[in-house]
């Protein structure tokens, strides 16, 4: 029995080697290393929805996002749409609670009590914040508190910028907030104090989307550069209706389809490349080391695909 087991080691080193000699592929597959762990690193996706209240619909939306699985969720404002307490918000938003970051509109300082539960909840300490996910670094623009130039609101947001832009492993920067700063025709115009302000600073540092809501419909522009003759004219970088290749300039999308009533549009922007009037969210993901942005609206009555775009790097 001794002499059995030095033959059959044997056997299966030179059937192995026969094997390998004869399957490469096999065994290229078969060794990682630094470079092959790099090249297939994971990416994630994340929601983007504002406007949602308490309605059935807004259910159907959250539920839908939950469906997706992704690693965080950004509320662009207008949360429950109630006066005295958010609760029946916070209900339908537990299953995916742990992975919000949210900025506030103006229905969330309905009353004092309101705007300290959000704080409180979300633990936030105030109602601008930064942070970082894998490598893609997050703003939080609040919209509804003091957001000119001499506010410290303005000098977070560009101190923030400073030091991103010099952090080689950050490769992606979106802002999220809830007034637009463009907008086609519809209830409430792009918000010309905020893009003269930010816009500049925005393409000076290349943030790559800016995400807004207030307008109850989805919008997402083509790559813009600020207009300092007439700012509500913004330059459009590059007109491609659904792929861009390092714009350096930002999109500007608006997702303000969580539940609330809609908001008809009256027309459409040239600088606008894709518009819908339905409820549903914005999926972004990031792949391919990070090196590809790519974002999907579905709308939430019936799962359907309403716009689709890709940013490369």
């Amino acid at each position: 029995m001794k002499k059995v087991y030095p033959i059959l080691v044997a056997f299966l080193i030179v059937n192995c080697t026969i094997y390998f000699q004869f399957n490469p592929s096999f065994a290229a597959s078969s060794m990682s290393s630094p470079f092959d762990a790099e090249r297939i690193q994971p990416g994630f996706n994340f929601a983007v929805v504002g406007d949602m209240g308490c309605s059935s619909m807004a259910q159907k939306v959250i539920n839908h996002i939950n469906n997706k699985t992704p690693k965080l969720i950004l509320a662009l404002g207008d949360l429950s749409y109630q006066r005295s307490n958010a609760d029946c918000w916070l209900n339908i938003v537990s299953p995916i609670e742990s992975k919000m970051k949210i900025v506030l509109g103006d229905h969330d300082y309905e009353s004092d009590f309101l705007l300290k539960q959000y704080k409180s909840y979300f633990n936030l300490s105030q109602e601008y914040y930064s942070f970082n996910y894998e490598k893609v670094h997050f703003i939080a623009l609040a919209t509804e508190i003091p957001f000119d130039m001499k506010s410290s609101q303005y000098n977070f947001i560009k101190n923030d910028l400073e030091a991103v832009s010099k952090n080689s492993e950050i490769k992606w920067i979106i802002v999220f907030s809830y007034r637009p700063q463009y907008s086609s025709p519809t209830k409430h115009p792009g918000n010309a104090d905020i893009r003269a302000i930010y816009h500049p600073l925005f393409e000076k540092y290349q943030v790559d989307i800016v995400l807004q809501a207030h307008n109850h419909n989805y919008q997402r522009t083509y790559p813009l550069n600020y207009n300092q003759v007439e700012s509500s004219s913004p330059i459009v970088t590059d007109n491609n209706p659904k792929t861009y290749e390092d714009p350096v300039a930002p999109l500007y999308i608006t997702v303000g389809t969580g539940g609330a009533t809609l908001h008809k549009f009256k027309g459409k922007e040239s600088y606008v490349a894709a518009q819908y009037l339905g409820f549903g969210f914005l999926d972004i993901s990031i792949t391919n080391n990070s090196r590809n942005l790519t974002g999907t609206f579905y709308d939430s009555s019936d799962g359907t695909i309403e716009d689709h775009f890709t940013v490369i790097k």
